[in-house]
């Protein structure tokens, strides 16, 4: 039932939108307009399609372009279709400062640019598709033809004499000698340390940030001072399937470099599961052999960091609940261990205290590896007070065997559960996002969630992951 779930964004709030920055880089400005665009479906331009080989029989093929929908200032999600096909579905949220000025009062944060992989060689037709908010209908935006080259074929290596397969890598133990040093990896805390303890890092870039800015810009001056409440605070980077493979691993190494300035730890949230969300609000998510691959990218990527990841929002407190999940279990048993193999604070989510029984969830989380994780994180993107979500985690470790530790979700819970999960109108901001020392199994209280962005058309709001103003401001006077 509804009160007892959560459901959330489609983890568009907190994307690394800076890596989509496309100003000076697209080749066809929107037409002059009247501060805004005109009718109720959306508006953009394909600007420019290039394809690039990259096997004998298929390349890749990237898009840049703008959409814009007359229903909202908040960026919308664009479909990249190849041949009609489906192939991607990505945020137009990339500033563009010619789509500003043409637009003014819908704001500057509606390019994109994406890759898509795997495009068979020959010629294509490549669209873009704006997804529909509010009045109006879904509307294609702009198509192009393009012809994917094939590479040209190399001639055989010579042969070599083959090289030893390297070693795993063994489990520290206490040694007279210091181990050899990796080049790749940046050293560890020792098991018992809060991975969190230096603080979670502020993002690169926020919807939340655009907004303020846009405010300011606008003269708004008393409402951006206000939003500073949600843009000074460190909040989490959402990652899932609107991302090529590309864009994916660039906002993960522009978050890296933003946590580094900051001396802080990067938090990334994983949310590209099979069957995600049981087709509501947040429905999506790869195959589960492209999710696979999909966990090896952003493993790879954040190798050595000591990044913190919250691993699939949903995934466990909803396992079993609808078709096409797949083998859930085994597929975050094989994502926690690649993230943690590659050195990561890894963070499997239990759903909330008002959801799935602690002791059920903790053999949930055991079956889907928790013991190769830090632990588990509780209230995401939910409402439930600090104190109850406590009392349940440790309810979780305690039947865990009491070495798990925990994070909580604290971005909108100041005023603990108000009945019900969608855009609630007497929800506050909680308590600011803090590594937590001596805490027990509690590393740290986090904002997961974003502020400011809809849960979903309900109560007011717009689709699931726009901006929301009246929202925001909401939670920051309900403090």
């Amino acid at each position: 039932m509804l009160s007892r779930t959560s459901r959330r964004l489609p983890a568009l709030s907190t994307v690394a939108i800076g890596a989509l920055v496309l100003a000076g880089l697209l080749t066809a400005a929107p037409a002059a307009a009247s501060g805004a665009p005109a009718g109720t479906s959306p508006t953009g331009a394909l600007d420019a399609v290039t394809a690039v080989a990259a096997t004998a029989t298929a390349g890749s093929v990237t898009v840049r372009g703008w959409a814009i929908d007359p229903s909202t200032t908040a960026p919308i999600r664009v479909r990249v279709l190849v041949d009609g096909q489906v192939r991607a579905t990505v945020s137009a949220n990339g500033v563009r400062a010619d789509v500003g000025r043409a637009y003014p009062r819908s704001g500057a944060a509606h390019g994109l640019q994406t890759t898509v992989t795997g495009v068979a060689a020959g010629e294509r037709s490549v669209c873009l598709v704006g997804l529909n908010v509010g009045a109006g209908a879904d509307r294609r935006i702009g198509c192009r033809t393009v012809t994917v080259p094939k590479a040209a074929a190399r001639p055989a290596p010579a042969p070599r004499p083959a090289a030893p397969a390297p070693a795993p890598t063994p489990t520290p133990t206490k040694t007279t000698a210091p181990a050899s040093p990796q080049p790749t990896a940046a050293p560890q805390p020792a098991a018992s340390a809060n991975p969190l303890a230096a603080g979670p890092a502020v993002p690169s870039t926020t919807l939340a940030a655009i907004a303020q800015r846009d405010a300011r810009v606008a003269g708004r001056t008393a409402v951006a001072d206000e939003l500073a409440a949600i843009t000074a605070q460190p909040s989490a980077v959402w990652i899932g399937d609107w991302y090529s493979d590309e864009t994916l691993a660039s906002v993960l190494r522009q978050e890296l470099a933003a946590a580094r300035t900051q001396a802080r730890v990067p938090v990334f949230v994983t949310y590209a599961i099979p069957g995600r969300d049981c087709g509501q609000h947040s429905s999506g998510g790869l195959s589960e052999q492209r999710y696979r691959a999909w966990v090896g990218i952003v493993a790879s990527t954040l190798r050595g960091s000591g990044a913190a990841v919250i691993v699939e929002p949903d995934a466990l407190a909803m396992l079993g609940d609808c078709a096409g999940q797949g083998d859930r279990t085994a597929l975050l048993r094989d994502a926690v261990a690649a993230l943690a193999d590659a050195g990561l604070a890894v963070y499997l989510d239990a759903g909330h205290s008002d959801w799935v029984p602690a002791e059920r969830m903790a053999e949930r989380l055991r079956a889907a590896g928790v013991d190769r994780a830090r632990g588990f994180a509780t209230n995401v993107s939910n409402f439930r007070a600090t104190a109850l979500e406590t009392a349940y985690a440790e309810r979780i470790r305690a039947a865990l065997g009491g070495t798990a530790h925990y994070v909580i979700d604290t971005s909108r819970n100041g005023r603990g559960a108000q009945g019900e999960w969608c855009n609630p109108a007497g929800a506050a901001l909680g308590d600011a996002p803090r590594a937590v020392a001596g805490g027990g199994g509690l590393d740290a209280l986090l904002w997961i969630k974003s502020p400011g962005q809809s849960d979903g058309t309900c109560n007011g709001g717009p689709a699931a992951g726009q901006w929301w103003e009246a929202q925001a401001l909401r939670l920051i006077r309900n403090r």
